[in-house]
């Protein structure tokens, strides 16, 4: 940084006024790049929890600078909520009833009890 406080920063650096060139979030590692500092060095943000916000039921994909929450097929993340929307949803209870010869999986309610028949 130079006396007036500009900096010379090149690709996913910021100028900071106290520190100089800074990587923007989803780069580290700054480098002199000739004339500018740049930061080159991609964050893997799926390597670490704590680090994005997706949900358990999607897949974390590394993008270069930032990332994606992936969903099953049929579904959408909403990143605004963070969750999967749409598609099939998870089954917590179910029961198998085999009809003439039919077989129907039947989801049921939590603590529900219910039978096929009786």
């Amino acid at each position: 940084m130079n006396c007036d406080g500009e900096c010379a920063c090149g690709a996913n650096a910021e100028c900071d006024i106290v520190e100089g060139c800074v990587c923007v979030d989803g780069w580290t590692n700054p480098q002199q790049d000739g004339d500018l500092v740049a930061c080159l060095e991609d964050v893997n943000e799926c390597d670490d929890v704590s680090t994005h916000s997706c949900a358990d039921t999607s897949t974390c994909t590394n993008i270069d600078g930032s990332y994606t929450c992936d969903c099953p097929p049929g579904s959408q993340y909403d990143y605004d909520t963070n969750v999967c929307e749409g598609g099939i949803k998870k089954i917590t209870k179910a029961l198998l009833c085999v009809v003439d010869g039919l077989t129907v999986l039947l989801s049921l309610r939590e603590n529900d009890d219910s039978v096929c028949f009786e």
